[in-house]
């Protein structure tokens, strides 16, 4: 009787740490598919994990509008210091 409680205990606890490594994970998926959607589809309801049709305009855009050269060259300088 003792072993079936502790391999019940062992597969509850297993289950709620795959449970809130979902949780932890998801929004860092979700962020990631996203960034290959339109914005039409990020915001449509209900929401859709895969990409209907991908983009990547959305990384050169961002490549454009920042520059990211200068903050990856500046962090390798604060890093190396």
């Amino acid at each position: 009787m003792r072993k079936a409680l502790s391999i019940s205990g062992t597969v509850a606890l297993h289950l709620l740490l795959y449970a809130m490594a979902f949780m932890t994970v998801a929004p860092f998926l979700w962020m990631l598919l996203a960034s290959f959607k339109d914005l039409g589809e990020i915001l449509q309801y209900p929401p859709t994990w895969i990409p209907q049709r991908i983009i990547l305009d959305n990384f050169v855009n961002a490549f454009q509008a920042a520059p990211f050269g200068r903050f990856y060259f500046n962090s390798l300088f604060v890093a190396s210091a």
